[in-house]
Parts: structure tokens; C-alpha cells; sequence
């Protein structure tokens, strides 16, 4: 008998106003839940709970039906599909990024890396490291992940692979994954895909996603089956679609930086610090 997945892509950035193409591209290619992980807030997954923009304008349409179905938790209908979203933040520590899931309000950022993971769990939220070895883009690094592994060994604690972050120019994807293995952490794949420039939105669903055996995951009981896979059955999780190639990467980055050029070129410095100091 075929084996049925549950499948996942917990790293997007999307303005409100591309959420309902984002969603229809996500049903189209049977997703089953998604995370809108904002830098350091969890705006998206606020407006989307109201169905209001910041100036109160619709952001989806009649024909879509939410249900809230628990504080950071939605079930999105569009006639007969459906799919989860749940509430998250990509988070910076004074170590580095941290994907939250499952969080009941945002955790503040540049706080050490202990506290933020504290804050989180004590909100019952999930704690996955994001792009973890890549410097550049403020990954965590091996030593401060088997640190927060030993600090939490009983907590939902997992690793990233990125779509942003091609084998064609880094190899980083193969070490997340040989690393998760080898420490017995579960593996996520994530398109961290940001979907403000050029149409980066509709590649979900195509770019890295995650796929977890049906049966270990109860709708009704989302994030505590989550849970339960990552601390359980880490090995049974597994990463699907593809990687962007340098030159997508390159000029998403390029219209990033003509748009909000002063975040871009702070966060820029900031990468480039990080890899000739740490």
C-alpha cells in the first residue's frame, strides 16, 4: 500500500497582499500546512487571522473561509481544499536565526540563544535553526546547535535545509543533512522562499518542502503530533523539490536591496561580519 505524507514548508516571507496567490499555488501543489515566519514579529499570521491588511483592506477573498481552530493555528478552506497555517517567526538571536512554530506571541529578538529557545518552549512553540551552517545568512553554527540540543534534550529542537541556499555554490544542504543524522535531530526543508519580488511567491510548493508520514500526524492535534515526530521519529521526515540556482538567489537579493535598501545593506554588513569574525 502506498505511503501518504503530510507535507510542510515552514520558512515564508510574503506581503499580505501576494497571501491569496500564495495559498492557491499552495493548494495546487497539495500542501498541507504552511508557517509565515516574519523577521522577529508574526504580523503576516496576525492580519491573516482578521483577514485585514495593516490599512483594513481584505486580504483574502469571499470564496476563501478561516477557521481559527487555536491561537496559532488556522484552517484555511477554498471549496473543497484546505490548508493549515501556523502561526511563526524567524526570530534573530544573539547567535543567530531561529525558525518558531506553534507560538502564542512573538519572542523579541537579539536575546542569547538559551533564553530565546526558553521563551519559546515555555509557549509550547517548536524550535528549528535556520540555514544553520551558513554564516552569511546568520546561521547558528554546529557548536551553539549541540549546546541548545543537551541545554533542551527533551524540547521539539530540528534543523533546516534552504532553498536559498543551492548545492550549486554551497554545500551547506548536504552538511544539515549528514549532521541531522548523525545527532539523531529531525531535518526540515524549507523554501524560505520571499515572495515580495519578482513572482518568488508562486514557486511554493516546487522549491524545498517537507514530507512527514501520514500517520504520524492528527489534524485535530497538529503541533503536539509535531512534536511527537521530531523527538520520536525524527528519521521519518524527508525533504522534497528543489533548490533555487545562484542566479534566482542573486536577483531576488538584487530587487530586495532597491526596494528596502537600508535593511538590505544593514543585514548585508551584518553577514559579512559574521563570516570574517566568527
Amino acid at each position: 500500500m502506498a505511503v501518504s505524507f503530510f507535507s510542510f514548508d515552514g520558512q515564508v516571507h510574503v506581503p499580505p497582499e501576494r497571501l491569496e496567490e500564495t495559498l492557491r499555488c499552495a493548494l495546487q501543489r497539495k500542501l498541507d500546512a504552511i508557517s509565515f515566519t516574519d523577521y522577529n514579529t508574526t504580523l503576516t499570521f496576525d492580519l491573516l487571522s482578521e483577514n485585514k491588511d495593516s490599512h483594513g483592506k481584505k486580504i483574502l477573498s469571499s470564496d476563501w473561509k478561516i477557521y481559527p481552530q487555536e491561537k496559532n493555528i488556522l484552517l484555511i478552506k477554498k471549496n473543497n481544499k484546505k490548508i493549515f497555517v501556523i502561526k511563526g517567526e524567524e526570530v534573530t538571536s544573539q547567535q543567530g536565526h531561529v525558525l518558531l512554530w506553534g507560538i502564542q506571541k512573538a519572542v523579541p529578538p537579539n536575546l542569547p540563544l538559551t533564553t530565546t529557545l526558553q521563551k519559546t518552549f515555555s509557549q509550547g512553540g517548536i524550535a528549528v535553526f535556520a540555514h544553520p551552517f551558513t554564516s552569511f545568512f546568520h546561521g547558528c553554527g554546529k557548536e551553539n546547535i549541540l549546546a541548545m540540543k543537551k541545554r533542551f534534550p527533551h524540547q521539539p529542537l530540528g534543523v533546516e535545509q534552504n532553498a536559498q541556499v543551492s548545492s550549486s555554490w554551497l554545500s551547506d544542504n548536504l552538511r544539515v543533512k549528514t549532521f541531522a543524522k548523525e545527532q539523531g535531530l529531525p531535518c526540515f526543508g524549507s523554501s524560505d522562499l520571499h515572495g515580495r519580488y519578482r513572482q518568488e511567491h508562486t514557486k511554493i510548493g516546487l522549491l524545498l518542502h517537507t514530507k512527514i508520514p501520514s500517520k504520524y500526524i492528527t489534524p485535530q492535534n497538529l503541533l503536539p503530533s509535531f512534536r511527537k515526530v521530531m523527538l520520536h521519529h525524527p528519521s521519518s521526515l524527508q525533504v522534497h523539490g528543489i533548490e533555487n540556482n545562484l542566479s534566482h538567489v542573486l536577483f531576488w537579493n538584487c530587487c530586495s536591496l532597491q526596494k528596502q535598501p537600508y535593511h538590505k545593506l544593514s543585514s548585508l554588513f551584518s553577514g559579512i561580519k559574521r563570516v570574517l569574525f566568527s
